[in-house]
């Protein structure tokens, strides 16, 4: 993950789909924000253009490494968070909540640093019938649907402000390779490096989704993007 996300198609083409959401969301307002499970900082360059930003982030080498790259990250494991009640605009949770065992409940814990009218973004990865060996090697309990994700959000009393699926243009591909593997038995990991030139198609086909999710949102995908309101 360290390696890969400064250049990997998926981590730059996420950041680049996640600002276009922030970009409604932050409007001209500077935000207290909290990213919760930063792992090695890959997104917080990319917060920080939104407000001020601090990280918690429990793997003691991925933490590190954040911090070197001069952010304040935090020690920290859902649902005891180190932040107090009430401290912040916006708490993000990217490709977390699919790690976490009390899903529900970690979601509250987040909501509790809220400020009153504050939102909480997350992206999770669709679909259990894509669940492979990338997800055991990512230590996944789950993957979801947006009909599940809805349903959590009602469940902990949070307006849903916006959910959408994205990486559409790249699903077919990637759901056919995932099937193959499934049925062959192959172990093989997506998480690899690709070529440099795929690297830039696979970027700039996942990036035009920029401008679609800016009209609409997606009907299905690889992965879901929801923001709730408080």
């Amino acid at each position: 993950m360290a390696s890969m996300e400064e250049n990997h198609w998926w981590y730059v083409g996420r950041r680049r789909i996640i600002s276009s959401f922030l970009n409604k969301i932050a409007e001209k307002k500077k935000l207290k924000i909290i990213e919760l499970g930063s792992g090695t900082g890959g997104n917080l360059m990319m917060l920080s253009a939104y407000g001020d930003v601090v990280g918690m982030e429990p793997n003691g080498f991925g933490r590190q490494l954040a911090i070197s790259r001069g952010f304040d990250v935090c020690d920290g494991m859902l649902p005891d968070l180190p932040f107090r009640s009430g401290e912040a605009d916006l708490v993000v949770m990217f490709d977390v909540l699919e790690h976490l065992d009390d899903d529900a409940g970690c979601l509250r814990a987040a909501a509790n640093l809220l400020k009153p009218d504050g939102h909480l973004f997350l992206t999770v990865p669709a679909y259990s019938w894509m669940w492979s060996n990338h997800d055991v090697k990512n230590h996944h309990k789950r993957r979801y649907n947006k009909e599940q994700l809805l349903d959590l959000a009602r469940r902990i009393g949070f307006r849903v402000e916006r959910c959408s699926y994205f990486n559409t243009l790249l699903f077919p591909m990637a759901a056919a390779v995932r099937i193959i593997k499934n049925m062959t038995g192959a172990t093989s990991d997506d998480g690899t490096m690709p070529a440099p030139a795929t690297n830039k198609i696979l970027l700039k086909i996942f990036s035009f989704e920029k401008k679609i999710l800016s009209h609409g949102n997606l009907p299905f995908g690889l992965s879901i993007a929801m923001i709730l309101h408080k």
